[in-house]
C-alpha cells in the first residue's frame, strides 16, 4: 500500500494546536521522537492523523479568547462545499446535528484535522469530500456525471440530493407515490409548490428557470418532512 505523505493541512493543524496549548518545544519533539521522525514534515498522513488525535488530548489554557475561537463559524475556501455537502446529509435524515460543529468532529475524526480553514489546497480537501461523497451515495444519492460547467454539475447534484429525500420520504410513508417508485411520481409538483407556490407549475425539475437557492429551498422542506416522519414511528413504539 502506498505511504501518504503528511498533508499541508495536517502540518498547520499540528503548529495550530501547539500554539493553542502552548506545548513547549522539548515536549513536541518527544512526541514527533515517538513516530521516529525529528520535523512535522517527515511524518507520513495516518502518523500525522495519530499524532493529532494525541496532541488533541492536551489540556488547552482556558481563556474567554479561546472558548470564542472554538466557536467560530467554518471558514476557508472550500467550507461552503463541505457545509453543503454537511447539510444534504441532514436534509436526508443521515445526521442529526447540522451545526458546523458537528461536521468539524467529522472532518476530524477522518483527519484529524479539526477546522476547515486549515484545508486551502485542492488535495487536502479532497480527503474530506471523498467521505462525504461516499457517504451521500450510501444514502441513495445517485451522483450525476462530471460536466466541465460548473453551475450544470451543481444543479444535477441537487436534484439527486431531492430524488433520494423524495424515495426516502416515499419509504416513510411522508409523500404518497402515485407511480413507479423509482419514477419519483409527485416531486416535480411538491418542488412547484415550495418555489413557486403553485402559481406556475413547474414542468420539470430541469426547468432552466430553476436556480441552485430554490432547490436548496425545496430540499430543506423535504428535509424538514423526512425528519417529521422519521420521529413518528419512534413516538409511537415509545407510546405502544
Amino acid at each position: 500500500m502506498a505511504v501518504t505523505r503528511i498533508l499541508p493541512a495536517q502540518i498547520k493543524a499540528i503548529h495550530a494546536i501547539k500554539t493553542r496549548t502552548r506545548l513547549d518545544e522539548p515536549s513536541y519533539r518527544a512526541m514527533l521522537q515517538g513516530f521516529g521522525v525529528v520535523t512535522s514534515k517527515d511524518l507520513t498522513s495516518e502518523a500525522a492523523a495519530r499524532l493529532l488525535t494525541r496532541m488533541r488530548d492536551i489540556p488547552e489554557p482556558s481563556t474567554p479568547v479561546q472558548r470564542v475561537a472554538k466557536r467560530k463559524a467554518a471558514a476557508g475556501k472550500y467550507a461552503p462545499k463541505f457545509q453543503a455537502m454537511w447539510m444534504a446529509l441532514y436534509n436526508l435524515g443521515a445526521v442529526e446535528d447540522r451545526t458546523d460543529s458537528a461536521m468539524h468532529a467529522f472532518l476530524e475524526r477522518q483527519t484529524g484535522i479539526p477546522h476547515t480553514r486549515f484545508l486551502q489546497v485542492a488535495a487536502d480537501a479532497t480527503v474530506v469530500i471523498e467521505p462525504l461523497k461516499a457517504w451521500l451515495i450510501r444514502e441513495g444519492v445517485v451522483w450525476p456525471a462530471a460536466d466541465r460547467d460548473r453551475l450544470v454539475h451543481l444543479m444535477a447534484l441537487k436534484r439527486a440530493i431531492l430524488r433520494a429525500q423524495w424515495l426516502r420520504c416515499v419509504d416513510l410513508g411522508a409523500v404518497r407515490s402515485f407511480g413507479p417508485r423509482e419514477e419519483c411520481d409527485g416531486l416535480t409538483e411538491y418542488v412547484s409548490a415550495v418555489v413557486r407556490g403553485g402559481s406556475r407549475r413547474l414542468g420539470s425539475l430541469d426547468d432552466p428557470l430553476l436556480e441552485p437557492a430554490e432547490l436548496d429551498r425545496a430540499s430543506a422542506a423535504l428535509g424538514r418532512k423526512l425528519r417529521a416522519a422519521k420521529v413518528k414511528p419512534a413516538e409511537a413504539r415509545h407510546v405502544a
